[in-house]
């Protein structure tokens, strides 16, 4: 079974090849993993009105596919793909580049979740590039908080996320755990295997602020003792 020392190449679903990114990240153990905390996050929990949305806005929309994909081989290493979407109260063009598996995976008639950011366009007609999609109701991608981490060559986002994903997993409850109990009740703090997993995939907006203020005091909690070793030491 794994611990937090265990390197990253051992744990299910990361192997060799991924551990030799993370290792660019410093990231070496399910420990490193574990610790490896968001910069940011990407609220996707709202679905907007295809109307509603803004030039330069990034939201997540729900609409139907009215056209079938195109495939368009521009020149050697780039192709565009295109389909459009309507929710009923407007229609948006969709473009991904150098995806072409996309052609075969978006169906007519079929609903999707799209989150990006949404280009100029016009009244009617919104424009929309290289967007997250998922069907919906999936839920993996749209409709709730993600988090947003530093990466590397070699390693995007969908495959930092999958990497968290496992660690967490690996770890199956056997968090790091270095404030008693007592302490947290007194302070009314998180325990770490919830304060782990709402700061790497809050739930909602409560829980991530709670796992915020749980590592805030854990690391001067840290600091703390470590501060009172020292004078022990020197007094003794």
């Amino acid at each position: 079974m794994p611990n937090l020392d265990t390197k990253v190449a051992e744990i299910r679903g990361i192997g060799e090849k991924k551990a030799g990114f993370l290792a660019k990240l410093g990231l070496f153990t399910l420990r490193d993993v574990l610790r490896f905390f968001p910069r940011d996050y990407e609220d996707r929990r709202e679905i907007k009105r295809l109307c509603d949305v803004l030039p330069g806005e990034s939201a997540c929309v729900e609409g139907g596919l009215i056209t079938a994909p195109t495939l368009s081989r521009i020149r050697r290493g780039l192709d565009i793909t295109k389909c459009r979407i309507s929710d009923g109260t407007a229609v948006c063009d969709v473009t991904f580049f150098n995806q072409s598996w996309i052609k075969n995976r978006l169906k007519t008639g079929e609903n999707y979740v799209f989150y990006g950011k949404f280009g100029d366009g016009d009244l009617l007609r919104r424009e929309l590039t290289n967007p997250a999609f998922e069907p919906e109701g999936t839920n993996r991608t749209t409709g709730r908080i993600l988090p947003v981490y530093r990466l590397t060559a070699g390693i995007g986002r969908a495959a930092m996320t999958s990497v968290v994903e496992a660690a967490l997993a690996a770890a199956d409850g056997d968090f790091p755990e270095p404030i008693p109990e007592p302490i947290r009740e007194r302070f009314g703090l998180l325990d770490a295997a919830t304060a782990y997993r709402n700061i790497h995939f809050p739930v909602d907006d409560e829980l991530l602020a709670a796992a915020r203020r749980r590592f805030v005091f854990e690391e001067l909690f840290i600091l703390s003792l470590g501060l009172r070793g020292e004078r022990l030491e020197r007094a003794a």
